[in-house]
């Protein structure tokens, strides 16, 4: 299991160990990520996203690229 980290006005990512290991290189070298997975609601009524698949967002302007990846 891995869980992203977050920010106010987003949802958890909850990334199933196959799917992190399979997709590792997209998750941790690319700036944006496109996420479709299934929406829950856990205690709380905190939003997680139980990911099914990840690719790159591509069309972002870099200078919206985070500094540091300081998640790992």
């Amino acid at each position: 299991m891995t869980i992203c980290r977050q920010r106010p006005g987003t949802a958890n990512l909850f990334i199933p160990k196959t799917t992190f290991h399979r997709l590792r290189g997209v998750i941790t070298s690319e700036p944006f990520l496109r996420v479709e997975g299934i929406l829950q609601r856990s205690e709380g009524d905190q939003p997680t996203v139980y990911v099914l698949h990840i690719e790159p967002l591509s069309g972002i302007d870099p200078e919206h690229t985070a500094r540091s990846h300081d998640f790992h």
